[in-house]
Formats: structure tokens, C-alpha cells, sequence
């Protein structure tokens, strides 16, 4: 093994443990998002519970996608297998679920508060 292969493999090595981090961070940013949610409003209302559900769900998929693409990545590096090494990750489509998530609860609230204030009126 050569000079420029050992650094090659420590730097890769480095990367996958820095998105994984990252990935775990923001893991908790979301659980933690979610309990503020419930905790910070005085109201009680469905839609608050559900959406706090929908983060923590979210929050947890994502640290189990995580972890497990982790794992599969540091075992191609122990083997040395870096044909089958994806650069692409599969948590990009709970981050994808949850921007629909948020794009959902802006329209019904854009929609009451229109409803509340008559901010866009409507011909009849």
C-alpha cells in the first residue's frame, strides 16, 4: 500500500464518520424540534401533536437510515470494495418527506389565517 493509497483511505474514511455526524446532529435538531413544538404552544390542538409526531418520526427514520448507511459504508472501506462505494445517500428522501411535511403545514396555516383575516379574497 502506497503513501497516497493510505491517505486516500483515512480520507475517506474521515468523510463518512463527518456525514454521519452531521447526519445524527440533525437527527436531534429534529426530535428536539418536535418536543419544543408540544411544549412551546399553550394550545392544545391536533394539528400540533400530529405535525410534533411527524418530526420525531422523521427525526428517528432519519438516525436509522442513517446509522445503517454508516455501517454498509464502513464495511466497503474495511474491505477495501470502493466499486460499490455510493457517493449518493438515501437520507435525501426523509429530508425530501420532511420538506413536503413543512410545505403542507404552511398551506393550512396560510389557508386559516386567510380564512381569519380574508388576507387573499375570493370572487364568488
Amino acid at each position: 500500500m502506497t503513501v497516497d493509497d493510505r491517505y486516500f483511505k483515512i480520507n475517506l474514511a474521515m468523510s463518512v464518520e463527518r456525514t454521519y455526524t452531521s447526519f445524527m446532529r440533525n437527527c436531534i435538531i429534529l426530535f428536539t424540534l418536535g418536543l419544543t413544538i408540544i411544549n412551546l404552544t399553550k394550545r392544545r390542538k391536533t394539528e400540533k401533536y400530529m405535525l410534533s409526531f411527524i418530526i420525531i418520526i422523521s427525526g428517528i427514520l432519519l438516525a436509522i437510515v442513517s446509522t445503517k448507511e454508516f455501517y454498509d459504508r464502513v464495511k466497503l472501506l474495511e474491505e477495501e470494495d470502493y466499486e460499490n462505494y455510493e457517493l449518493l445517500s438515501n437520507t435525501i428522501y426523509i429530508y425530501g418527506f420532511i420538506i413536503f411535511i413543512f410545505i403542507v403545514v404552511l398551506c393550512y396555516k396560510f389557508v386559516n389565517m386567510n380564512e381569519e383575516h380574508k388576507i387573499i379574497k375570493f370572487k364568488k
